[in-house]
């Protein structure tokens, strides 16, 4: 590009230079081929961006031969795999130039595949010759001495299009692999004669294509026989070796974007179980458990001692006692859907961690993922929020179930900001999506008058607010009622970043919809009140060290979405990022890297109210609350943190605990006491310290080796922790997902609300009998001695 292009060569065995060589006269290379003798560069010329071949001698004496092509100018070149032939498309793409030495020759992209179509390429190249595409047809040419000169002849023409692998040698014979959308044939490049055939399985909703394949082949009982690895656009990989499919693997999930959990029915097969109201539910189910145990009584007769002496485990254990698809008695069993990067839906089920279904879109960048109805509402429904192009937008509305497409809703606008509400359309039952696209207009779906009249019923109590980090801003909106959308809003604060600081990361308290306790019990009797403030956005900044005199910070600022107002704001000299942010109730847990140390730290803040309006039920911003009392604290935290997530269980009773996820793949739990700003000096514990449970304060945090999670099944690139609560309160499932997924359950106070799995079931078996029977011999001689009391 810069044409300070250097060429060299180096010897494997000895690692000296052999040769070195400016290629000055090309700006862009196409291909280079080296045969032991000398190496071949095919490149865009700088001056006219014809086609110009160089050829570089290795030996000591490095000489380069030029030969430029005038009439030539390429967009594509390949070289055949001795290097002989050089093939160009110019860059029209209608025709295809095969050179050699100085002859060339040409045909016409319609003479070669009978159809110019569009979108025209070379594959791999092969041994003398080239396979060649387009969107409706492929072909593979050789090229054939004639005299005088050579032309391109087709040799192997599959039916429609396909991907051509690059060509693999066995016994001086040379062979492809040649994948269309039905099948893949390996086939004789010299003979054209097919060795082995393999059956591609195409799913009702798969819309991928191929897009490459590799080969291998070996001799196997006296004949030549392949494995394949098969690409597809949509990120799966399959590997076909014997009579088929080896494996699947769906390589799109190393690009996860966004996750949520979705509960299964009780019904197992899918149908409404909750049809009817709650009366039919309950019949429903009392039907289930009559056939489960009608089963296990019908079943025991062919049962052996063993498996008799491990029914009582199973009826208290973990396992389901329904099938994988339906839901179990602690809701673990799940599904997961994912959006990844490279257009795909994907659903997986947390028991056993196999795939559900899959759906493919291409060109699809999914930006959001939204749960509008839960499985308790029967049925349950996903949106996805779509970019198509720059400004084409779309709603996917999908069962999650079963991943078929229930509607798409297009959006010809730009969308920055999608904001799950908590409202319900009082027609379909589905929560509702505010939509804010780039003019700061705010778009309502479902777009129907039932939920523009509920979101207009909630309007004054709805704002929200965007983040430009190109300006270095926050600003808050509030919505202008109208009857029609989209809806015009209305600026009602902005928040310019001092300069020198940039936005490095940011969270928001969301619905607090699982706090437990208002206030923290002190030693002393006292209480603390916790600032639960369900729109507070905190913000990280970063800054970069300018000199001696003014050392690199980082600030949190803790703003309040409704009215702007600054509730708070820490700064930490020396502090610089990564800067990573946890916010839960009323607290904040920030993680970075402190320049002067030279040591990461883990610092947390806890925001506290003097009172309480206990007899107001809902939080509101306009009553100006601030934080009266606030306490932090930070410690030495040696260890890179990725991301971080508390727990979450159903009714937010168990205590929490920060899920860390360290940058070597590692997840560990980290208790919440550890990281209290109100931990005291060893040597000023008072006892009102102890009754309260404080643990003393030590400058250094050190995670056990048992607070890992996933020991060796470390997650590579960790980009995210999501925590889902189980119908145990003692439980929180949890998915870590980056390059690897990994899924598993925590009980962060232990299991409390469960027997253990080493509990004898056996012996509560036994005293339940021996009680039984005891309360028997104990009626008959009460009734006995009655008897004779009469008699008397």
């Amino acid at each position: 590009v810069d044409g300070n292009i250097v060429f060299e060569l180096r010897s494997a065995k000895q690692g000296k230079t052999l040769g070195q060589t400016s290629l000055g006269s090309i700006s862009r290379i196409f291909t280079v081929t080296f045969d032991g003798t000398y190496i071949r560069v095919a490149g865009e010329s700088r001056s006219d961006k014809s086609l110009v071949i160089l050829d570089i001698t290795t030996n000591e004496d490095t000489k380069v031969k030029e030969k430029g092509f005038s009439s030539i100018f390429p967009s594509k070149c390949v070289a055949d795999s001795s290097g002989n032939f050089i093939f160009a498309l110019n860059e029209r793409s209608d025709r295809v130039y095969a050179i050699k030495s100085d002859i060339v020759k040409y045909s016409t992209i319609e003479e070669l595949l009978g159809s110019r179509g569009t979108n025209p390429g070379f594959g791999h190249p092969i041994l003398n010759g080239f396979s060649l595409k387009n969107d409706q047809r492929s072909a593979i040419f050789h090229v054939v001495e004639t005299n005088p000169g050579y032309e391109l002849q087709k040799f192997y023409e599959p039916h429609g299009t396909a991907v051509i692998s690059p060509e693999w040698e066995l016994d001086n014979r040379r062979y492809v692999a040649v994948a269309t959308l039905k099948e893949i044939q390996v086939i004789d490049i010299e003979t054209a004669d097919v060795k082995q055939i393999y059956s591609i399985n195409r799913t009702e909703h798969d819309e991928s294509s191929i897009q490459s394949v590799f080969l291998e082949c070996f001799h196997f009982s006296g004949s030549v026989r392949s494995r394949i690895l098969l690409v597809r656009d949509d990120g799966s990989v399959s590997f076909f070796m014997g009579n088929g499919v080896s494996w699947v693997r769906e390589e799109s999930l190393a690009h996860v974007k966004e996750s949520v959990f979705i509960d299964l029915p009780p019904d197992s097969k899918g149908d409404n179980a909750f049809e009817g109201g709650t009366k039919s539910h309950f019949f429903r189910h009392l039907d289930r458990q009559f056939h489960q145990v009608q089963s296990l009584l019908l079943s025991i007769p062919s049962l052996s001692v063993q498996d008799l002496l491990r029914i009582p485990k199973s009826l208290f254990s973990h396992a389901s006692i329904f099938t994988d698809d339906s839901e179990d008695r602690f809701g673990f069993n799940k599904l997961v859907i994912l959006t990844t990067e490279s257009g795909k839906i994907v659903a997986i089920k947390t028991m056993g961690g196999t795939i559900a279904w899959s759906r493919f879109y291409r060109g699809y960048d999914f930006k959001s993922l939204h749960v509008l109805k839960k499985t308790s509402d029967f049925p349950p429904v996903i949106a996805v929020v779509a970019k198509r192009s720059e400004n084409d937008f779309c709603i996917l509305r999908l069962d999650p179930l079963t991943g078929k497409e229930l509607s798409s809703h297009g959006l010809a606008h730009k969308i920055v900001r999608v904001v799950l509400l908590p409202f319900l359309d009082t027609q379909t039952h589905e929560k509702l999506l505010m939509l804010i696209d780039d003019k700061t207009n705010v778009h309502v779906y479902p777009s129907t008058s039932s939920a523009l009249s509920v979101f207009q019923a909630h309007l004054s109590n709805i704002y929200f607010f965007l983040l430009d980090l190109t300006k270095n801003e926050v600003s808050g909106y509030d919505i202008i009622s109208s009857s029609e959308t989209p809806m015009a809003s209305k600026l009602v604060w902005r928040l310019a970043i001092p300069a020198g600081l940039s936005i490095v990361d940011w969270v928001t308290s969301g619905a607090l919809d699982r706090t437990y306790a208002p206030g923290r019990n002190l030693g002393n009797g006292s209480v603390l009140f916790k600032y639960l403030n369900p729109s507070m956005l905190v913000l990280g900044l970063g800054s970069e060290k300018t000199s001696d005199r003014d050392p690199p910070v980082i600030e949190i600022l803790f703003v309040d979405i409704v009215t702007g107002n600054l509730l708070h704001r820490i700064t930490k000299r020396y502090g610089t990022p990564p800067l990573r942010l946890l916010i839960e109730e009323n607290y904040v847990v920030f993680h970075y890297w402190n320049s002067k140390h030279h040591s990461y730290e883990v610092g947390v803040v806890e925001l506290y109210e003097p009172e309480v309006d206990w007899t107001g039920t809902v939080f509101s911003s306009r009553n100006g609350t601030t934080p009266s009392i606030t306490l932090s604290q930070a410690y030495t935290f040696p260890y890179s943190v990725d991301t971080m997530q508390p727990t979450v269980t159903a009714y937010g009773i168990t205590p929490k605990r920060i899920l860390v996820g360290l940058s070597s793949g590692h997840v560990a739990t980290l208790d919440k006491r550890v990281l209290d700003p109100r931990r005291p000096l060893a040597n000023y514990m008072t006892t009102e310290d102890q009754t309260e449970g404080l643990l003393p304060y030590s400058p250094f945090i050190f995670l056990a080796p048992k607070s890992f999670i996933n020991y060796n099944r470390t997650v590579a690139r960790m980009r995210k922790i999501v925590t889902e609560p189980a119908k145990l309160e003692s439980t929180s499932l949890v998915l870590c997902y980056g390059i690897d997924l990994f899924y598993t359950s925590v009980t962060p106070s232990r299991p409390y609300d469960i027997l253990s799995e080493d509990f004898s079931y056996g012996t509560l078996l036994a005293v339940i009998a021996v009680i039984s029977a005891m309360t028997l011999i104990a009626v008959w001689f009460f009734s006995r001695k009655e008897l004779n009391n009469i008699w008397k």
